[in-house]
């Protein structure tokens, strides 16, 4: 994936007037960097030449208006927004020391229902991300709205996670509205 391609992918989730933060955060040295969320091209720029120096490279799929520290993390209630559903599905390999994984991309895509078809599915290295998009963000400022949007997420990942159980294999339950992901198109380093 180019970084043109990330672009799109960041134009995707958070439109061109969306107010707000999103952050990329690295691996190994936990480090934060702050974005307004509707700088897509500055973002995919930074993430491509972060990784390129050998780190791993997620971003804050929920949106906040705190500007963090350099090595500070979102917490739940500081998510005011969400562009998307997500899924995370691990495959089988060197990369996971869980070992009732789908053995393959095309196992763990099965594992999506059909009635409800993504609007992304990002191949991260050793799994997939799937994002199903919501026209425009989801507020989460309230209690209430922060239930309900976990609640949607525990129902979608409910969902796969019982299509895996029916196969032995393992879903991780990632219904947290502060999720980090790894941004497509940077090396997924973990496993070798």
């Amino acid at each position: 994936m180019s970084v043109i391609d990330t672009i799109e992918f960041f134009r995707a989730l958070y439109q061109e007037d969306a107010q707000g933060h999103t952050y990329l955060w690295t691996l190994p040295d936990k480090r934060t960097q702050v974005f307004a969320a509707a700088v897509h091209a500055e973002m995919a720029q930074a993430a491509r030449k972060t990784g390129d120096t050998g780190k791993d490279v997620y971003f804050s799929v929920g949106v906040s208006e705190r500007l963090f520290k350099a090595h500070e993390r979102a917490k739940s209630a500081d998510i005011v927004a969400i562009p998307a559903l997500w899924v995370d599905i691990d495959i089988a390999g060197d990369a996971h020391a869980a070992k009732s994984l789908p053995p393959d991309y095309n196992s763990a895509r099965a594992l999506l229902p059909e009635m409800l078809d993504p609007s992304m599915v990002v191949h991260s290295g050793h799994g997939l991300h799937a994002y199903y998009l919501f026209r425009e963000l989801l507020d989460t400022r309230t209690d209430e709205e922060r239930v309900a949007a976990e609640e949607l997420l525990r129902r979608l990942q409910g969902a796969v996670r019982a299509r895996a159980a029916e196969h032995g294999w393992h879903v991780d339950s990632v219904p947290d509205l502060c999720r980090v992901l790894r941004v497509p198109g940077t090396l997924n380093r973990k496993g070798g």
